[in-house]
Parts: structure tokens; sequence; C-alpha cells
């Protein structure tokens, strides 16, 4: 069955090596080649070039001609020939399964393939300078080991396209390392390991990479209907084989593929937490069904619900109190029109969900119709024991309220139609929260409507926002407006509430440190305290340093985002979280990570600058978590990117729930314009 196709042709490079002298895999050659019988069936037309390496029997080494093996040479040549044939727009699926470089494949040393170094990075370089969107799969260990190094040119700023740069790797790590950590883990067959990908400079824009596990986590196989698989691979697999197809967008299936392995592995020790990096809005092959093209796609990214493992009648949400889950929000089951909801009483309906518990990372849902239970749900869909929903109330976004101009409150259905599509509120009068959106208009001298403006409660106009003419301005754009300054300003302001805690929580936190270092200074920035630096376009160093360091004894997940100037929220490097492990694992493993150093350069963007302002402030905001989860709900584009989109278009973490933490803290930082090597 064949799928509409976008504009742009399709080329797909499927490596799988299963022949390995020591600990060789048996589900790698079946990840890609299933893969490759999927876009047969489901596209047009796509060039793909796939490479295998399966051991043979007797002196036959493999069962492939040397021609199809995954050696080196015939892969910089797979590279190669999509570089020479494909054109900017094109779309490129690159698909890796295996170990990496540390398991020596049954190939000449000097021709064997290995994923990490410069070449492969240079490679995918050129295939984002020559304009081509990529899709890049990783199934196998470690391949969450991604840093940018700092010998990279730093042009590479601008090719990135944010204004924060991460620029060093801080563990360049003895070869002898990888091999004891295989030895302290004991290794079995079936298990994929490899320190992946030591170097990536790529424009986050134009690819998306999803990878099977964390740093340190194992990437393990599954076996299906008498055939081997790794798990990431199988997933995408059965994802690609669902409603959505090959429009499934990277995001959703990252979700989805999380909460797979979310109900998989109850040990924590065991843990396997795929992640997803760079955009992750694109959709396989550039088919997205319901991209976010504008907040009207934005604000109803899906969320993940589980069964509790430990009891079926309770509902997990993967989100929590830090991603603003209030009690009573309420959402949507996405249930597919294959399989729509039905009732004792034979009626079919939309099924609400109520949040009736909340934790750190997780709540409980209960369904709001009398005649459904949870069990019945999941009965429902045939047994599958997660599902998707998506967002019917915001109650955290109803906080920041909305006062209309007195010219504009002749007809207010209109207004609490639009706003209440958008999670928002008009304000009340005597209201004990003061209204955050004074929607105020300017006249001219005959009293003429001429633009509306954003007021905030003392008065002060929202800058960096794009102008709204009057008459050119409906009310759900600027409803789509006020939401995404709504949305900015509640990560900015996201605090863990302090007067609740528990001694537990003041213990974890005491269990590790995070601070920033300034450029040229020695001066220790404590979360709270404001930083100024000077933009200096022509050094290459950076402008601070962010760090954190775990002294407890439980690992810690590390969140790290922007809340810029022009009310963008973007995960600093385009990924989902980092780990810092516990003393005891660090130790008992060597090499595991339990601090952490990101270095990065702020400069003032262009628009800014073009507007007469000398100076922009940005918070770097760290959320730290005791368990993982995904922030991504949190992420949009800079404003005059959502305008832009909108003139164009029209896991695992313990069940014991209550023990989960989280703290989020913010560094204020003033990036100022020089002149002449002074401050302006």
């Amino acid at each position: 069955m064949t799928q509409a196709i976008p504009q742009g042709n399709h080329h797909a490079i499927l490596i799988g090596i299963n022949a390995y002298t020591e600990r060789p895999l048996q589900g790698s050659v079946n990840d890609v080649q299933s893969i490759k019988a999927i876009f047969e069936d489901r596209l047009n037309s796509v060039k793909i070039q796939l490479l295998t390496a399966t051991l043979g029997e007797g002196n036959q080494p493999f069962i492939e001609n040397r021609e199809a093996l995954p050696t080196r040479g015939n892969v910089v040549a797979a590279f190669n020939n999509t570089i020479r044939d494909a054109t900017a727009g094109d779309y490129v699926y690159i698909h890796y399964s295996g170990h990496g470089t540390i398991v020596r494949p049954s190939l000449d040393p000097e021709d064997m393939f290995s994923l990490p170094g410069k070449s492969l990075a240079k490679l995918l370089n050129r295939m984002i300078d020559n304009g081509l969107i990529l899709t890049i799969v990783l199934d196998c260990c470690f391949s969450a080991a991604v840093y940018r190094d700092d010998d990279e040119p730093l042009s590479q700023t601008k090719l990135l396209g944010i204004r924060c740069l991460e620029l060093i790797n801080t563990s360049h790590r003895d070869p002898s390392y990888v091999e004891d950590y295989n030895k302290a883990l004991g290794w079995v067959s079936g298990y994929r390991n490899a320190d992946m990908l030591p170097n990536w400079m790529l424009d986050p824009s134009r690819y998306s990479m999803l990878i099977a596990a964390g740093p340190h986590e194992i990437a393990k196989e599954v076996t299906a209907g008498g055939q081997n698989f790794g798990k990431l691979s199988y997933f995408i697999r059965e994802a690609f084989r669902g409603e959505r197809g090959l429009g499934i967008r990277q995001r959703d299936l990252c979700r989805h593929i999380q909460a797979r392995f979310f109900e998989e592995f109850k040990d924590p020790e065991a843990r396997q937490t795929p992640c997803l990096l760079g955009n992750k809005e694109l959709g396989f092959f550039g088919q997205n069904k319901g991209a976010d093209l504008g907040n009207e796609g934005l604000q109803h990214r899906k969320l993940s619900v589980v069964r509790d493992p430990h009891d079926a009648k309770r509902m997990i949400l993967q989100a929590g109190q830090a991603h603003g889950v209030r009690l009573g929000d309420e959402f949507v089951v996405c249930v597919s029109q294959s399989n729509p909801a039905s009732f004792k009483d034979g009626s079919t309906s939309q099924v609400i969900l109520s949040v009736v518990e909340t934790y750190a990372v997780t709540s409980i849902l209960k369904p709001k119709h009398p005649d459904c239970t949870e069990s019945d749900l999941f009965q429902k869909r045939s047994g599958d024991s997660r599902m998707t929903v998506m967002s019917s109330t915001r109650l955290c976004l109803e906080e920041f309220s909305v006062l209309l101009d007195a010219s504009l409150s002749r007809e207010l259905d209109p207004w609490h139609e639009a706003l209440s599509s958008h999670f928002l509120k008009l304000y009340k009068t005597g209201s004990a929260i003061p209204y955050c959106f004074h929607i105020s208009i300017t006249c001219d001298e005959t009293e003429r409507p001429l633009k509306i403006q954003l007021i905030d409660s003392h008065g002060q106009e929202y800058i960096n926002i794009p102008p709204m003419l009057y008459d050119r301005t409906n009310i759900s754009d600027l409803a789509s407006i006020v939401q995404h300054l709504a949305k900015h300003l509640f990560v900015k302001n996201l605090s863990y509430p302090l007067p609740s805690l528990d001694k537990s929580w003041y213990t974890w936190r005491e269990s590790f440190d995070v601070f920033i270092m300034a450029k040229n200074s020695s001066v220790r920035y404590e979360p709270g305290q404001s930083i100024e630096v000077e933009e200096d376009p022509r050094s290459k160093r950076p402008a601070i340093d962010i760090r954190l360091r775990n002294n407890g004894s439980s690992d810690l997940f590390v969140y790290i985002y922007n809340v810029g100037p022009q009310w963008e929220v973007e995960h600093i490097h385009h990924a989902t979280f980092e780990i810092l492990f516990s003393e005891s694992k660090r130790v008992a493993n060597g090499g595991f990570q339990r601090c952490m150093s990101k270095k990065l350069r702020t400069t003032v963007p262009d628009a800014i600058r073009k507007s007469g302002q000398q100076f922009c402030d940005d918070t770097i905001k760290v959320i730290v978590t005791s368990h993982w989860t995904s922030f991504d709900i949190f992420e949009q584009p800079a404003l005059y990117v959502l305008q832009e989109r909108r003139s164009q278009s029209h896991g695992e973490r313990s069940v014991n729930l209550g023990h989960e933490k989280w703290a989020a803290f913010d560094f204020p930082v003033r990036t100022k314009i020089t002149v002449d090597g002074g401050t302006a």
C-alpha cells in the first residue's frame, strides 16, 4: 500500500551487522531488512542502499557478497552516492543496527566499518550543507553518548541556528574504558555495545536522530514471530505498520517508544531510555500527519499514558507537577477512527480523563464517564497497555489571564471561545491574581484603530513580538500569540513550591551542585544570580560554563533550556536529557560521569540588533529530576518563526511515584553588544 509523498525525493541507507567474532547479534540484519520491506510497500519511490553482514557457515565468512557488506569503503560509497544523487529538499533515512567500534567485526581491520569518528560527521554535514533533511536511527548501546567537540570551527554557530552552542567534550575516554565497562556488566549475546558519535556538528533544524539508549545503557534485542530484532527497531517497525504509518512525527514516535520501554523494564538498573535529538517536529521522509505548523499544533502535543505494572486500575500520565499538570486537568484519549470508544450503553464518545493525583513527573488519571473504567479503556485497545492523550485543559495557563481593552469588551463570546481554545481565560474584575496581558488598542487622531499592543500588569509593553495591525489580526491569531507568551512565562517562572517541601526533598537537593562560571572570571554564580556578559564575535571562547555535580547515591537526569528573548523555549542541545551517575556507580564501572560542564557562547539576535536594542536577556533554565521524563511539551520556537509558519501554511523510572523529585534553577544572562572592543 503506497502513501502520498510530499515534494522531495527519498533515499535510505540501511546498515545491519550480525557478524561479529565476539558476541554476534541475531537481529540487526532483520531490523534493516524489515524497514526496507516497509519502505518498498509504503512509498511510491525510494532509493534504498542496504548493507548487511551475516555470519556464513564453513569456509564462507558471510552469506553476503563483498559488495553488499558494510565495509568502511562500502559505507562511505553509499553516503557519497546519496550526496551525488540527492538534491536540496530530498529526504534521507539512515538506520544503523549493530555493535559499534569496540567489538571487532569479522572484516579485515583496515576495511572494517566503524561509526565513530569525524569522517562520518563530515559526511552527514555534507548532506546538511546540500540541503538534505536527515532521519538517523541508531539501534545500539551508548548511542546517546553524543557531544560536540571544541576543535570544530566556531563558524558552525551559524549553521546550528541557535544562540547557545555547546563547545566541548568533557570526557575524552581512555580506549580501555569501554572494554572494562563490558567486563563490569558481564556482556551476553544480544546486547549491542558502542561508544557512539564522538563529534556531531549538525544543523538541528535539518535532522532528527532517534537513539536506542541513554549514555551507558544497554540496548537489547526482542524475539517476535520467531525472529530477533533490536527493541528500538522493532517498535519503529510496528509504528510504521500502524494507522499513521510513515506519517507519524518523530516526537510522537519517540514518546510512543518511551512508553513501550517504560512497561518493559521494571528494574531501574536495566533501564533503556530512547531519546530524540535535533528537529523533533519532522516526519519520516517529510510526511507528517498532524504537523506542528503553529500553535494550533504546538498546543495539542500528545502525551503518553501507561498502565501501572503493579496496579491495572491505575493509569499513569507521563507528565506531572514539573510539567504544569494540575489536579483537575483533563485530557482526551487519542482514539483512532477504526477503533472508536464505546460504552456499556452502546454510545460512542470522546474519552475524557481527569487528573486525580499529581507527582513530580507523573500523574494519575481516571475516566470521567461513569460507565468507562481504566480496564475498559485498555481492553478496547486489544490489550495494549499504552495510549496517547491530548490536553483538554491547561490550568497552569489559565493563571495568565487576559484583560480586554474597553473597545473590545462589547462582544465577549468570540473572545471567550478563542481564548478557551488556547487554554486561556479572560480576567475577572476583583480577582486576587492580577491579569497578565492587557490587549490594548492604539488609535490615530481620528480615533480609528491602528494597531494592537500587549501590556503587562505594570503598564509595560511586551517587546520582541511581531507588529499586530488592527485590521489584519484576527481574534484567533491574537489568542495564539498570547498563548505563546503565556507558555514562555510559565517555563520562565517554573519552580518547585518550596513551602510544601518535605525533608526528603532537602536531602535530595543537597546531593548535587549546580552553578555557572562566567568567562574571564573566577566568580561562581549560584541559581538566581544575574550574569552579564559581553558579546565578542572575534573570540572563540565560551561566555558561560554550566556545571553540575552529583554527590549522592542516586542517578540524576538533567535538562537544560534556553528561555530566550524572542519568546522561544529551546533545549540547548536540541536533545532530551543527560544523566549524572551516582558516585557508587561511577566507582564500580569507571568512566561514568557524575560531573557535567556545558560551555556556551551567547549572541544578540539580528532582529534585536535591528530594533536598536543594545542587549538581550536570556534565562538558562536547568531542571533536575530523580526519574527520567521529557519536557518537550515546553518547547516552542521564537515567535517570529511561528508567525512565518502560520503565513506559509494559511525510560524507565520507578513506578513508586511518591519518591519522584524535581527542582528547577534559573540563571538570568544578559548579553551586551560591544562596539570597537568596548561595551555599547
